[in-house]
């Protein structure tokens, strides 16, 4: 980069961060006259890992050394072995490195790549969804300044998703690893014409008879189990009936764990939580927990003398709570079921909530008129046993050829199951009715990788089904279950039976098609 030279007072120095372009189109350091250039060998030769390099422009070390010492020394001897020993085998590789792309030269390694590369672009612009729309859109270096932190809990903005997944080509990459991932590609987003059903191949429809722009069809829905999770994360137990109050079930995620540094604990990062059985007793007045690892059940009492440490205000999903723990008992009963110092904690009120989705619509927002306890999204999860029997059936025939995952509706811990119907027809409900209860639809739930883990004996197996299988054929909408939520003011009288009837009648809304399930319950 021409300009004055180094030691010119007043002169910016340029430092090129050329550690994935040095592995494939290294910069023309007499053209870009930089003062540091900055380079990754395991982007040059895919190893070693952790080893890089700064390369000084001659005259710039000598013009900014430091005349003093500009750190903090060490006392002790242990103390100068804290960042371990230097990578000294690591180093002595890189030879073997420099002699592949000696022999390969960067120019070969340059057109390798930039074929790859121009293979996928245009395989990306050519795929199309059903409905003829692209699959991909491209961006350049457009608004670098414009983005997201990273590795934080909103996965979702605007009703966009803000993931993404970097693919990179080096002199070792192959045509057959670039169409492994336009496989992936069209497995996982390409929108395909819907599977048709035995209802669709014999050309039947549902009877219609129209009453007030209402029409009504002759599907009947069962309301199959209730279940309620009282601790975050924790075991849930299912229930015939259960009260309804302002938050949704009567206690249901009421009470979190969170570590001593404030963390809330969830199975994601602690699987042992999945082991901590509950059970609400509401003739006792008490919290029953059980777990693999303590001899004995702990019992707390619903009533709040037992909380004995000063209430505090949590933030939690942008909501704030006003909380207040236990005693050492229950904290020590806690630590030990989860193997690791935690307390426990109760929701008593919160005090505000935003929204960080503006465009609500898309149902991927927290429920902002209802008061919620630790839930993540809304007061009830909803999921029918046909979505799960079609993810069933989708998983045999993709593991064929291995033992087959049986996915139980269990596993994507809802508050309510229901039977009847086609699958994923929940998706399009707006309201639901369960004997004299309204619910309102807040759409679909998003998944992670929780559901990927399954409980067995003391042991927890992890893979990536279901959510794989999940992924492939929901496209966008990539959830299973539906969130929903009611009011019921402060009464915690009202209850909800399992085994209640109920018709499903659809309707249209601003040319989409809405469903409303109704109760018919006897």
């Amino acid at each position: 980069m021409p300009g004055p030279t180094p030691s010119h007072s007043g002169r910016w120095m340029v430092l090129i961060d050329a550690a994935k372009g040095s592995a494939t189109s290294p910069p023309d350091l007499s053209k870009y006259k930089a003062d540091f250039v900055v380079v990754s060998f395991y982007k040059l030769f895919g190893y070693p890992t952790g080893i890089g390099a700064l390369i000084a422009r001659n005259g710039t070390v000598a013009a900014s050394i430091a005349d003093v010492d500009f750190y903090k020394r060490r006392d002790g001897i242990e103390e100068y072995f804290e960042d371990g020993t230097l990578a000294f085998v690591s180093v002595a590789s890189l030879r073997h490195g420099f002699k592949i792309l000696n022999a390969l030269t960067i120019s070969a390694i340059s057109r390798h790549t930039m074929s790859l590369a121009l293979y996928i672009r245009k395989a990306l612009l050519n795929l199309r969804h059903v409905n003829g729309s692209r699959v991909c859109t491209l961006y350049g270096v457009n608004d670098p300044e414009a983005g997201h932190v990273c590795w934080d809990d909103r996965d979702v903005l605007n009703g966009k998703p803000t993931g993404s997944v970097r693919v990179s080509f080096g002199y070792m990459s192959t045509f057959e690893d670039a169409r492994k991932l336009l496989k992936f590609i069209k497995s996982s987003f390409v929108s395909l014409p819907p599977q048709p059903t035995s209802l669709d191949l014999l050309g039947e429809k549902p009877f219609l008879s129209s009453t007030e722009g209402v029409e009504r069809v002759t599907t009947r829905y069962f309301l199959k189990s209730i279940t309620v999770y009282p601790i975050k994360s924790c075991a849930g137990f299912t229930v015939e009936s259960w009260p309804l109050c302002s938050t949704g079930l009567l206690h249901d995620r009421e009470w979190l764990l969170k570590s001593l540094s404030g963390e809330i604990l969830t199975q994601k990062k602690v699987p042992e939580m999945g082991f901590i059985t509950t059970l609400v007793d509401l003739k006792l007045g008490r919290l029953i927990v059980g777990s693999p690892r303590c001899k004995e059940k702990l019992q707390i009492e619903l009533a709040s003398g037992q909380c004995i440490a000063e209430r505090e205000v949590m933030e939690i999903y942008s909501q704030r709570y006003e909380v207040q723990g236990y005693g050492n008992e229950v904290d020590t009963w806690f630590s030990n079921a989860v193997g690791r110092p935690c307390t426990l904690v109760r929701s008593y009120a919160f005090q505000n909530h935003m929204c960080s989705n503006k465009n609500r619509n898309m149902g991927m927002c927290r429920d902002l008129e209802a008061r919620l306890n630790f839930v993540n999204e809304a007061q009830f999860l909803l999921i029918s046993e046909e979505s799960v029997a079609d993810l069933n059936n989708r998983l045999r025939s993709k593991l064929h050829n291995e033992r087959p995952i049986e996915v139980d509706p269990s596993r994507f811990r809802p508050n309510l199951v229901v039977s009847g119907g086609k699958p994923y027809a929940e998706d399009g409900w707006r309201s639901l009715k369960i004997g004299q209860m309204n619910f309102m639809s807040l759409g679909g739930c998003n998944r992670c990788q929780m559901i990927n883990m399954t409980f067995t004996a003391e042991t927890v197996q992890r893979s990536n089904e279901p959510l794989a299988t999940l992924a492939s054929y929901r496209r966008l909408k990539y959830h299973t279950g539906s969130m929903a939520s009611h009011g019921t003011g402060n009464s915690c009288k009202r209850r909800i039976a399992s085994q209640d009837a109920y018709f499903l009648s659809w309707g249209r809304l601003e040319d989409y098609t809405w469903y409303t399930a109704c109760i018919d319950a006897k």
